[in-house]
């Protein structure tokens, strides 16, 4: 059996869990705003994207190196960290972004933006929501019918 790193399959959904949330967060806002802010949103997406692949490339890596004859348990935990911060360093970014993009509202269309990230995370799984894994969970726990 031969030793090296096995195809991965890409996933077939965004990579990027929160870019929907944060897509579905426009709707709350005015027309103008909604273009201006998925304006941002496209744009950050620009800059983030090569470190976001960098990251995805250590994460592969990573993975990869399991099936090596001399694996290096140390290294690939070293890969993960690496691109567990720059994952962070790019969300830290997009976050900062919409931080100042909101700030430049006027109050009322900056609490219904807040209100629909609020929402947007909790419906993620975020803040105890029943998104993400802790759906899964439920689910697979459910007695069949």
């Amino acid at each position: 059996m031969p030793a090296g790193p096995v195809p991965i399959q890409p996933p077939a959904a965004s990579a990027d869990p929160a870019r929907p949330a944060l897509r579905r967060a426009a709707a709350a806002l005015a027309p103008a705003d909604r273009a201006r802010f998925v304006g941002l949103l496209k744009a950050e997406g620009r800059r983030v994207r090569p470190d976001n692949r960098r990251a995805r490339g250590l994460r592969l890596q990573a993975w990869g190196s399991l099936a090596a004859a001399g694996f290096d348990a140390a290294g690939a935990k070293d890969e993960l960290a690496t691109a567990r911060a720059i994952n962070q360093k790019s969300r830290g970014q997009v976050e900062d972004a919409v931080i100042d993009f909101a700030a430049a509202l006027p109050a009322d269309e900056r609490a219904r933006l807040g209100g629909a990230m609020r929402g947007a995370v909790v419906g993620a799984g975020g803040a105890g929501g029943a998104g993400g894994a802790t759906a899964a969970r439920k689910q697979l726990s459910a007695p069949s019918p």
